[in-house]
């Protein structure tokens, strides 16, 4: 029994010292020393204990907190002939220099630690970390007479031998400094090109490349596609598509597929095989675009990342993903939240050309579990009316009435971006407003994080600088031991609340929010927290330790309060979709909203089942009034 309690009491001394234990900081890379790793010398991907991070050249967990559009040039405006902001820093600093003497302070009180998409990085050299954008699909030739996108997009003939060579001529030119500069993150290959047939993509890439000449690389790429994908059964073929060839050389010959297709935002045409064909060949083009720049970065460098094209919110299909997730370290996604009066408008388009939504961040979230590589958001922001910006192109993103409202789209953003494991980091566009009179086309927005005269706007930057100061020590996964360690990482939990300790040597299971925080609670209403939780399967956790593994089956044991069947039918499919046999170690099951009264709790208790292996967890939700 002494023994015990001598047992205990070190067990407890060792857990209120760990408490109390200051943060350890971080690097001068940005990276939280919290999380250690190899030091490389360069930025790199890491899965620890579940969760995605970059690794900073000197080995710590980094979480990437960026700003776009980050340039002193700010944006032209053709109407005015001008750029406004530019006139307005040279102003107010008296030179280019002097604006950059001033805003890296500004960044690093924000919490800002990245540069991101159309930047000029050499105004901080060897400061902040940051990222490059190129544009290497420009190298493919265009593909004539297919009609001009909603999102402006040329069609490319990818399979064009000029496409390859240009990409190879120019890749250590383009790419060559960011190889060389350990404080480059990685490179971006594109900006949101139209790889399947979408808003930025009107014909599939079978039918734009069908009206190509007879040998042109894109006709034979196609012929080449579909003979195989037939197993070179030219009848088999002929009896879905209705044509009549001798053999798939006739393709050369062909120029259009009946029925044609309809261009979004309406419904694909054809029958079942007809659209299958027509998506699995977008897919085969996108890897196309996305082997030949890693193999070119690849010759170049064996380090640097290749984080993608930065792809386009709601315009990227499951095959497209799962074809291009070899070709890439990070996966890139911008990222917006989108108008209900634009999804009203057209609720079948996330479903027929990029993957289905219940609500902002579900379809992220499949992304994840069909790729199992980590994601970047390269782009997401809110805009307001009372900014007296236009705020009119493009049309499709909410437009909220004040900064305050602002602000807290940009908390509740945010933290949801922090609760998910596979996420390493988000990128804010941009970081001034746009001119009232429009840009080069045409957008006129509220998206700044500083107003045209490069003023602050307070309320979103100080809810910015709350959410960033502490995004790092917030992401990790919760075993909610209620069982035995050894099997307590085949199911683990994340949510949108922060974690609170308690006195056991184990992570804590308890998630702890305060009313109208929007750092965590992610309503608006007065008297309650709205936090998200999500399962995560086959969690490979060294504090445990304990062996990954997917559950075969997994069930909601206790809701307390009891008597909201809803909230469990939920809980219960959110186990359900990552207890299957194709389950990525790692994946999370979809959020599950859950409110909490203000002073009140929810308990959840689980049990999940691998084989032999039962690991039972209990997670609380607390929500303290303000």
């Amino acid at each position: 029994m002494i023994r015990a309690w001598i047992v205990a009491g070190a067990l407890l001394f060792a857990t209120v010292a760990a408490a109390a234990t200051p943060d350890p900081g971080y690097d001068a890379w940005g990276g939280w020393r919290g999380v250690s790793s190899t030091a490389s010398g360069r930025f790199r991907t890491e899965q620890i204990d579940g969760v995605w991070w970059l690794i900073t050249p000197d080995g710590h967990g980094f979480f990437s907190v960026g700003v776009d559009h980050l340039r002193p040039g700010g944006d032209y405006s053709p109407a005015l002939d001008r750029a406004p902001y530019y006139d307005n820093i040279i102003a107010k600093y008296g030179s280019e220099t002097g604006w950059a003497a001033a805003t890296l302070p500004r960044l690093q009180s924000l919490g800002v630690n990245t540069i991101g998409a159309f930047s000029e990085p050499q105004w901080f050299p060897n400061a902040i970390a940051y990222t490059v954008r190129l544009g290497l699909s420009s190298y493919a030739p265009e593909v004539p007479g297919v009609p001009t996108p909603l999102v402006a997009r040329i069609t490319r003939d990818y399979f064009d031998a000029a496409f390859a060579n240009g990409v190879n001529a120019n890749i250590a030119t383009q790419a060559g400094p960011c190889a060389a500069d350990p404080w480059c993150i990685g490179i971006f290959t594109d900006n949101e090109l139209g790889l399947n047939q979408s808003l930025a993509q009107v014909w599939p890439y079978l039918d734009a490349y069908l009206i190509l000449p007879a040998g042109a690389a894109g006709k034979l790429a196609a012929q080449q596609f579909l003979a195989a994908r037939y197993g070179n059964d030219v009848a088999a073929f002929n009896a879905v598509w209705g044509t009549g060839l001798g053999s798939f050389d006739d393709l050369q010959g062909l120029t259009a597929l009946s029925p044609a297709p309809a261009g979004p935002l309406m419904r694909p045409t054809g029958s079942a095989a007809q659209i299958a064909d027509r998506r699995a060949f977008d897919a085969a083009v996108a890897a196309r675009f996305y082997q030949v720049t890693h193999d070119a970065l690849r010759a170049l460098s064996p380090a640097v990342l290749i984080l993608g094209s930065r792809l386009l919110i709601l315009s990227t299909r499951p095959e497209v993903l799962e074809a291009i997730a070899p070709y890439v370290d990070v996966m890139t996604v911008n990222y917006y939240e989108i108008a209900d009066s634009i999804l009203i408008l057209a609720p079948d388009y996330p479903g027929d050309y990029g993957i289905p939504f219940a609500r902002l961040f579900d379809d992220l979230d499949t992304m994840y579990r069909l790729t199992g590589k980590p994601f970047l958001i390269g782009e997401f922001s809110y805009r307001a009316a009372d900014a007296g910006l236009p705020n009119t192109l493009p049309p499709f993103f909410p437009t909220l009435a004040t900064q305050a409202d602002r602000a807290q789209a940009l908390g509740n953003y945010l933290r949801r971006v922090v609760a998910r494991p596979y996420l390493v980091g988000a990128h804010w566009f941009q970081y001034m407003d746009q001119p009232a009179e429009g840009r080069f086309d045409g957008e006129n927005q509220n998206f700044g994080l500083v107003d045209i005269h490069d003023d602050l706007w307070p309320a979103l930057t100080d809810r910015l600088r709350s959410v960033a100061s502490g995004a790092a020590p917030r992401r990790q996964l919760v075993p909610g031991f209620a069982g035995r360690r050894a099997d307590d990482c085949l199911v683990e939990w994340t949510a949108t609340a922060p974690l609170a300790p308690r006195r056991r040597p184990a992570p804590p299971s308890r998630f702890v929010c305060v009313d109208g925080d929007a750092t965590c609670d992610t309503d608006s209403i007065a008297g309650q927290c709205t936090i998200d939780v999500m399962p995560c399967a086959a969690i490979d956790d060294g504090r445990i330790p304990c062996a990954a593994a997917v559950p075969d089956a997994v069930r909601v044991e206790r809701l307390t309060p009891a008597g909201d069947a809803a909230l469990a039918a939920a809980l219960q499919a959110s186990l359900d979709s990552i207890a299957q046999p194709a389950t990525l170690p790692g994946v999370c099951g979809v959020a599950v909203p859950i409110a909490v009264p203000a002073g009140g709790r929810v308990a959840l208790r689980t049990r999940a089942a691998a084989g032999t292996r039962v690991d039972r967890d209990a997670v609380r939700l607390i929500c303290k009034a303000r």
